[in-house]
């Protein structure tokens, strides 16, 4: 199948450089202007500057890295193109194998290289969801990446995700020293007050999953702290609103503590709150009502569980990482309670399928589909 699929892109590349001798123009997105800015072409792209060369003129102007949200390249290879759709498509095995053709040949420039294994190492990281071992290759296909191109622009976004593919495949100790990386360097580089944040989030997060309860519960309070402070500095809005997300978060992780600590009254008192406070945001009020339900199902209250997690799925529908969690565990209470009320049993399935149909690239669909065999 993926021969089939190198030779048809191949004949694509050639036709592609057949028709593509006038290149068209590269085009930089900032971040305060929804106009695009057409340049003649993109000569460098790092996490400190983005370089372009305007259409007769020699001398190269710049942006600073921080002011851009994308950049758009006109002369998109065929293969590159093809391996994009795949992945929207979630067939990781087509898409990897599109964007590896997307960087032969002598006449490639060095963008597609650095986007192609970001693109490449987001199919694997997908894919481990699925194939645990798949993780290995995000980690490896963004080391490559770094390798290559060592200030690209991605340079904080590439490291998160290696974090997150070594925490996901239960690498715990390489996970945190690379949030420990990404936060030392996001400092150091001036990458952004933000990748630092995440780092401290995330590696809790990390910590939390390996069942270090008393690590963990500190390094959320400490990161709840840093970005409640950081978001005082702070005069941008939407840097502002992503400190106060993941405040928000760090607190309300610090409730999971207390369920993995089966401190449930605790547990929900603390939920409680959180739903009753008027600056809670709308992800951590749908987390906080999925961990009350949790509390309930914990205790065996079936049924006021599966009621908590109805209105988790219901009321924040629009939080899609809670709204599965919440459909999920509807079909674990209907599995509980299908003994007492037979019809329950294929409710359940419904609930499973559900979760796999519409939120796919979710660990509950994961789990869903262990349900569904």
């Amino acid at each position: 199948m993926t021969s089939c699929i190198a030779k048809t892109l191949s004949l694509s590349v050639i036709m592609f450089a057949l028709l593509g001798s006038i290149r068209a123009e590269d085009r930089i997105i900032r971040k305060t202007s929804a106009a695009p800015l057409r340049v003649e072409k993109v000569t460098a792209e790092t996490y400190e500057e983005v370089r372009y060369r305007q259409r007769g003129v020699s001398s190269e102007k710049k942006l600073t890295a921080d002011k851009v949200r994308e950049v758009i390249y006109g002369d998109q290879p065929a293969a590159y193109i093809q391996g994009i759709k795949f992945l929207e498509k979630m067939d990781y095995e087509n898409a990897i194998a599109s964007l590896k053709l997307s960087m032969e040949g002598s006449g490639v420039r060095g963008w597609v290289k650095t986007y192609a294994r970001l693109h490449m190492g987001k199919a694997y990281q997908l894919w481990g969801a699925a194939e645990k071992s798949k993780y290995q290759d995000a980690i490896n296909t963004y080391n490559e990446l770094l390798t290559d191109d060592p200030k690209t622009r991605f340079y904080a976004e590439v490291l998160l995700a290696m974090a997150l593919s070594h925490s996901a495949s239960g690498d715990l100790s390489n996970a945190v020293a690379t949030f420990d990386r990404l936060g030392k360097e996001a400092y150091e580089k001036k990458l952004g007050v933000i990748w630092e944040a995440r780092a401290k989030h995330e590696k809790a997060e990390a910590k939390l999953l390996a069942g270090q309860l008393d690590d963990s519960e500190r390094d959320f309070k400490s990161s709840e702290t840093f970005c409640t402070e950081q978001a005082k500095k702070t005069d941008d809005t939407v840097l502002k609103a992503e400190l106060d997300r993941l405040a928000g978060l760090d607190r309300l992780s610090q409730g999971k503590v207390l369920i993995k600590r089966k401190r449930y009254k605790q547990a929900q008192d603390f939920f409680k709150g959180v739903l009753s406070n008027s600056n809670s945001t709308l992800e951590a009020m749908a987390g906080a009502q999925n961990g009350l339900a949790e509390c309930f199902l914990a205790e065996k209250k079936v049924k006021e569980a599966q009621h908590q997690f109805g209105i988790a799925k219901v009321v924040y529908g629009a939080v899609s990482a809670e709204a599965a969690k919440a459909t999920y565990y509807l079909g674990i209470c209907c599995l509980e309670l299908k003994e007492k009320e037979p019809k329950y049993k294929m409710m359940a399935q419904t609930y499973f399928q559900e979760v796999v149909t519409l939120y796919p690239a979710t660990t509950w669909a994961k789990e869903a589909q262990k349900k569904l065999k």
